[in-house]
């Protein structure tokens, strides 16, 4: 008989590759081309400090000798380790509460992580899903070891908005689950030199994300204009049944009871303010909301394990008709956005021009930072950010990028290209333009690939 490791390998294998190779979303290059100036000291490296821990990831590829191709593969490679391994946590997790079940761990594993945003979000470049693997590895720890009772969780605390500070939402639910009486009590017992340094570390951490949070506070204010619209309650319809299952068992006196026979009491607080932030967070984005709709993985599970000791045949049959309705969310999703995708094409296209602008040695302007190992001048267009956008367009009306790579989101900005030749530019080739004193240097060579304006505002599928 097939043993359920088996399984869970194939499936983690086959995240992996899943994402390894998918679609690379225009949002996702920036953080990767900005992160070089993260220890410059830069007007650029201050924002890259409001998210410190995903920064430092991801300034450590630009110390090896990389292409632009090269440089996104092996990005693109750790987040898609890091979605894999939410499964492996997921499964670990399950594994505890169900008391060793493990077919049901497996089981418990598939069915959850098959829900469609969280498959086309799991292997992005951000720092939400690094966060939501931290929280994880958070609930993991306490299931197993911790209890949600120990002063270590404190340390938790202020890693999530340490990894970006929007992330202090992962703080608050995990403030919901620990137990900070019976933490402070262990602080305190026995103290010894080893807790005062350890409380300091934890007052100097403290201190450094809310100097972050002050910061990045004006920022995220300035750009709460986008709320997300219809995309939101597109994402509630598909994950419609894993919010319902994560939250209706509050309403059963005997469950909350077993939650707090098993020290899971307090995840109705958390589910609570899940639920709040949801409804509240201006910000609907997909990959925001994708790494949240997550939590209510755990307390679904709890649910479903729970009516598994009791009722078996029922929740046989419950959970038959769940993978049911998560088949056909997968369906469903195809109305809106293609599940496989790939980035062959993009890199393609980005390893011909990458090696163009670095024969030529110019500067460049794409407003999304396409090219992480060539001169980029450090504007990026972003919704509702009207201070970095202007400062996009201003470079180009000024001519001080030798190269402008026009994409959606720069056009977007731009509405016409018309900002560019009145600016001195002459387009060589597909949505690649030059100084008109450098065309000259061009003289001869092929400049074909497939037109950035098309190939990066679309999902490729093959």
């Amino acid at each position: 008989m097939v043993k359920p490791r088996y399984l869970l390998t194939v499936w983690f294998v086959a995240l992996f590759l899943f994402g390894q190779q998918a679609f690379i979303t225009t949002s996702e290059f920036w953080p990767v081309t900005a992160s070089r100036h993260l220890f410059d000291f830069s007007p650029n490296s201050l924002s890259l400090f409001f998210k410190p821990i995903f920064s430092t990831i991801l300034f450590v590829f630009h110390l090896f000798p990389l292409t632009d191709t090269q440089h996104l593969q092996w990005v693109k490679s750790l987040f898609a380790l890091n979605g894999a391994l939410q499964i492996i946590l997921l499964y670990l997790i399950f594994s505890y509460l169900s008391a060793g079940k493990k077919w049901l761990s497996i089981v418990l594993t598939v069915l959850f992580s098959i829900s469609p945003y969280y498959l086309t979000n799991i292997y992005r470049i951000r720092s939400d899903q690094l966060a939501l693997t931290a929280f994880f590895v958070f609930i993991w720890i306490n299931v197993r070891h911790f209890k949600f009772s120990s002063p270590w969780n404190i340390l938790f605390l202020v890693l999530f908005p340490l990894i970006g500070f929007k992330h202090v939402y992962f703080s608050l639910l995990a403030l919901c689950l620990i137990d900070i009486k019976k933490a402070y009590a262990a602080t305190l017992s026995g103290f010894r030199y080893e807790k005062f340094y350890f409380w300091m570390l934890i007052m100097g951490l403290f201190v450094w994300t809310t100097n972050l949070g002050i910061k990045a506070l004006p920022y995220l204010l300035n750009t709460f204009g986008t709320s997300g619209g219809d995309d939101f309650y597109k994402i509630l319809k598909l994950n419609f049944l894993i919010i319902i299952v994560g939250t209706v068992g509050f309403l059963s006196a005997s469950f909350r009871r077993y939650l707090k026979g098993h020290q899971q009491f307090n995840s109705i607080y958390m589910i609570i303010l899940l639920l709040v932030i949801l409804s509240l967070h201006p910000q609907k984005f997909d990959f925001f909301i994708a790494s949240l709709i997550p939590v209510f993985f755990i307390t679904g599970g709890l649910l479903l394990i729970y009516l598994y000791e009791r009722r078996r045949k029922l929740t046989t049959i419950i959970l038959i008709f769940a993978f049911l309705f998560q088949l056909a969310s997968l369906i469903e999703a195809q109305r809106y956005f293609p599940l496989y995708s790939t980035d062959r094409t993009q890199l393609k296209t980005i390893g011909r021009i990458g090696e163009t602008i670095a024969k030529h040695r110019l500067s460049y302007l794409d407003g999304v930072g396409l090219l992480p190992r060539q001169k980029n001048l450090g504007c990026f267009i972003s919704p509702d950010d009207f201070v970095s956008n202007s400062a996009c367009l201003n470079q180009i009306a000024k001519g001080i990028p030798d190269a402008i790579i026009v994409n959606p989101r720069l056009l977007s900005e731009m509405k016409s290209s018309e900002l560019i030749d009145k600016s001195g530019y002459e387009e060589i080739g597909p949505n690649f333009h030059v100084k008109k004193n450098l065309i000259f240097d061009f003289k001869g060579e092929n400049l074909t690939w497939d037109p950035p304006n098309l190939l990066f505002g679309a999902y490729f599928v093959y």
